[in-house]
């Protein structure tokens, strides 16, 4: 299957369904397990904007955009406490060159996803600053806690570093979001449907190995200790 990267020609502007417009790579992030993150421009707006194109384990149908749509709509609450998602379900969840492409919200200044963060401080030799890492974790244990509180409570299930984006709010303070949160279940479903076994992932928990588990709280928590690891440790 071809991905967006080669598809897409040198410098020339990919038309997208609806009113969107494929880019370039978005530089100030990392591709997550999940796919690749693109920039587009709202032809309507006039402006810039997050593009995630899944990476499905299948060539998509009707049946699993309809099912992603679903999903997406649940989480439409959350996108207030910290989430990034579609803000319109049926709009932006659209299938292209057999890819499922996510319209995310229109880009921020400055705002870098955390793997980019910590990769530059690793090339540079440094540790995060303490105080830095923690601010980060608090920020991102207060998002996840929204979710798992839900009811019914929802889980990430593929958290990774790549999947949090760090927006400047001051000297050494972020705010943080996190992306994917639809993703991960509607990625697992499609999985077990084949019986297939997860992908594995460097913040994977051991129990995510078996295709039949179901990604909860606990699932996120690990992921968060491994997070937690690389932020206080370098």
């Amino acid at each position: 299957m071809e991905t967006p990267a080669t598809v897409i020609a040198a410098g020339a502007p990919i038309p997208l369904p609806h009113r969107h417009t494929l880019l370039s790579r978005a530089v100030p992030f990392q591709d997550g397990d999940l796919g690749e993150l693109w920039t587009a421009r709202d032809t309507a707006l006039n402006s810039p904007v997050l593009l995630h194109f899944l990476r499905p384990l299948d060539t998509p149908t009707p049946t699993t955009l309809a099912t992603l749509r679903a999903h997406l709509a649940r989480l439409q609450p959350f996108r207030r406490d910290g989430f990034v998602a579609p803000s319109n379900p049926h709009e932006h969840a659209q299938l292209w060159e057999d890819h499922l492409a996510l319209v995310l919200d229109p880009l921020k200044e400055h705002e870098v996803s955390l793997r980019a963060w910590l990769d530059e401080h690793h090339e540079r030799g440094q540790r995060p600053p303490t105080v830095v890492a923690w601010q980060i974790l608090q920020e991102l244990c207060g998002v996840l806690r929204v979710i798992h509180e839900a009811s019914p409570p929802l889980a990430h299930g593929r958290l990774t570093a790549a999947e949090v984006l760090l927006l400047p709010r001051g000297f050494d303070e972020y705010d943080v979001r996190v992306m994917s949160v639809g993703l991960a279940p509607f990625h697992a479903t499609t999985a077990h449907a084949h019986g297939l076994a997860p992908r594995p992932w460097d913040a994977m928990a051991p129990e995510q190995r078996d295709a039949s588990f179901s990604a909860d709280a606990a699932t996120d928590v690990f992921a968060l200790g491994v997070i937690a690891v690389e932020l206080l440790t370098g």
